[in-house]
């Protein structure tokens, strides 16, 4: 597993990957969010975020039924790292309200493709 972090922001769409079985070839995946702490910083388009229930400034209390905190959210977001794979989203938005959002991680090239259209 291989990570980077940017200076302020944990860019949880690009930071994290590791490389299946077969050489040469990644497996990565992304939510499509970008984060400071558990608060979302921006929804990147083509991303599997975008059109949900998510704004930025919402933030994230859980990911899959699990308490997130500044210092777990990425790794809870990364998850298995496997494209196809539902992730459920607790979010608190700036009204207060908590709602659960299922999102399924894709394959960051393809989101790359889209960018490109």
């Amino acid at each position: 597993l291989t990570h980077m972090l940017h200076k302020d922001a944990q860019c949880v769409h690009m930071a994290f990957h590791h490389t299946s079985g077969d050489v040469g070839k990644s497996n990565r995946s992304t939510v499509g969010l970008m984060i400071t702490r558990t608060q979302i910083d921006s929804i990147l388009p083509g991303g599997p975020a975008q059109g949900s229930d998510i704004s930025k400034g919402d933030v994230i209390i859980a990911v899959d039924h699990q308490v997130a905190t500044s210092e777990n959210v990425s790794a809870l977001l990364v998850g298995n790292d496997d494209p196809g794979v539902v992730v459920i989203l607790t979010m608190k938005n700036a009204a207060g309200m908590e709602m659960d959002v299922h999102i399924t991680r894709m394959a960051t090239e393809k989101i790359a493709d889209r960018r490109r259209v």
